[in-house]
């Protein structure tokens, strides 16, 4: 695995110390006319747009991926913070901390997609698959990568991002020739060169079409690999484009090491020391004289030093042999050290992390106890409160119905005291006044009107009169005060019997 940890970085870098100098001035210029405008969700959109282009570009002395961070910080940008975390994800790759990278790439790529930013989403799932197909030397491991570029492949033709389009289809077309699948590699780096010339952005051209050389040339078609390879040169070295020195030492790689791993496997061990010499020599070239050991490129170089060992071997060339096998197992240690050192920062990273994670889950149940103590504390002040209302409000049942209890007996009482009364006075009325009247009225029919004259008789007869009224008046109401049916009947048919009367 370790021969290819350290390509990783130099895929990441493909696509951003490649771009032409034309193409970040535009987006300089284009950054600089949206800062003008009043602040809106619009203008925000597209200056974080420009900031992540320009991130991904790698200007020297220019640090966007800062720029990405503090604008999105500043803005409370969801997207904008998912983005450069996505910039900084990169660093920990090629930092070889590949297992905290894949799966921290894979949970924004899925957080952008779920924001509906197919663009952004689509950019993410590539450096997924980048992951798998560089760091490991395993064929099954690096099909895991078709998932993750078809999945961006979709997103951006969803977007209808051709950028992205063309990435997609150059990284597939790659992969596939990295699995010696040279006729499906041709079909989408084809792809990829069609877009690239309906107006696409050439600085992906010279990557593109040095892959279509090697794989033409792993089929034996020469005639087609030389014209790809004449592309190639011509973006790189003709054209109005400017492209990073770096870049252009990795296009050879990508020729070199196609031309001489076709004739290792022909057994033409003399064409393939050619090419494999020039391309380590142009690789040594490069990294001469640079304060920062730049080892990404140094993995190119095993590839082929182990080239120029075979071919050496089978040729009984032993002592040449030898010396680029040395080279090779002292790279090899090299990248083997740089491996286990991350492996080592891998495991202190989750060490850490589980560490502060068993700390948090003490706190968490600390907590939970705490707030578990807490609800009995309110439960039982609740049960209590509730044993007092409802012993209240027994209480108060209990004392309501005592009340009512009491009510009715002073009702019932005072209804007998009454009808004791009405009785009384009744009697009074009819036994007494009623027997005196009586007595009276009879005692004036007694007196004898013969003798009286005609004044006399009519006082007489007014007298007898008023005492018959009085007498039955009396009589009348010694009777209502308490009628002989109340009792008998009872007080309903008394009332319905008053009904009757009063409506004839």
């Amino acid at each position: 695995m370790f021969v290819k940890i350290s390509v990783v970085f130099i895929l990441l870098l493909i696509t951003q110390i490649t771009v032409p100098i034309k193409a970040q001035d535009i987006y300089r210029k284009t950054l600089a006319e949206y800062q003008k405008q009043a602040p809106s969700d619009k203008r925000d959109s597209a200056i974080l747009s420009c900031l992540f282009n320009l991130s991904k570009l790698r200007q020297p002395g220019m640090s966007w991926d800062d720029s990405l961070k503090r604008f999105s910080i500043n803005q409370k940008s969801r997207i904008g913070n998912l983005l450069w975390k996505l910039k900084y994800v990169e660093k920990e790759i090629t930092n070889l901390n590949y297992s905290i990278g894949i799966d921290s790439i894979i949970k924004i790529a899925k957080t952008l997609e779920k924001f509906n930013q197919k663009s952004y989403a689509s950019f993410a799932y590539l450096r997924a698959g980048i992951v798998y197909v560089y760091a490991s030397d395993d064929f099954l491991d690096k099909k895991n990568a078709f998932a993750y570029y078809k999945k961006a492949l979709a997103l951006a033709t969803e977007s209808d991002d051709k950028t992205e389009i063309i990435r997609a289809y150059d990284y597939i077309g790659e992969l596939y020739f990295e699995m010696d699948d040279f006729k499906n590699a041709i079909f989408y780096l084809t792809k990829a060169k069609n877009l690239v010339d309906n107006n696409g952005d050439k600085y992906m051209y010279p990557s593109i079409t040095a892959s279509l050389s090697a794989s033409y040339f792993q089929i034996g078609n020469k005639k087609e690999s030389d014209y790809y390879l004449k592309n190639a040169n011509y973006w790189l070295y003709d054209s109005e484009m400017k492209f990073d020195s770096l870049y252009k030492v990795y296009i050879n790689y990508i020729y070199q090491k196609g031309v001489a791993s076709y004739y290792l496997k022909q057994k033409q061990y003399d064409k393939a020391i050619a090419p494999a010499s020039q391309g380590l020599k142009r690789i040594n070239e490069s990294l001469k004289g640079r304060k920062r050991r730049v080892s990404k490129f140094e993995v190119y170089s095993m590839e082929l030093l182990k080239i120029l060992y075979l071919s050496h071997s089978a040729k009984g060339e032993y002592r040449e042999a030898f010396f680029y096998l040395q080279d090779l197992n002292t790279k090899q240690y090299i990248h083997q050290k740089s491996e286990l050192n991350g492996v080592f920062q891998e495991l202190n990273h989750k060490y850490q992390t589980e560490q502060k994670q068993q700390e948090i889950n003490k706190l968490e149940l600390e907590k939970s106890r705490v707030k578990l103590q807490n609800q009995q504390k309110t439960g039982y002040l609740l049960f209590g409160i509730l044993a007092i209302l409802t012993m209240s409000l027994g209480y108060f049942a209990k004392l309501n119905k005592e009340l009512k209890q009491k009510n009715k007996e002073i009702s019932e009482a005072m209804l007998k005291g009454q009808t004791i009364e009405r009785q009384r006075v009744a009697l009074d009325l009819h036994d007494n006044l009623g027997s005196t009247l009586s007595a009276l009225w009879l005692s004036v029919d007694t007196i004898d009107k013969s003798k009286m004259n005609v004044e006399e008789k009519a006082i007489h007869q007014n007298l007898r009169e008023n005492l018959e009224k009085a007498y039955n008046d009396v009589r009348l109401l010694s009777h209502n005060l308490l009628p002989e049916e109340f009792e008998k009947q009872g007080l309903t048919i008394i009332l319905q019997g008053f009904v009757r009367k009063m409506n004839k």
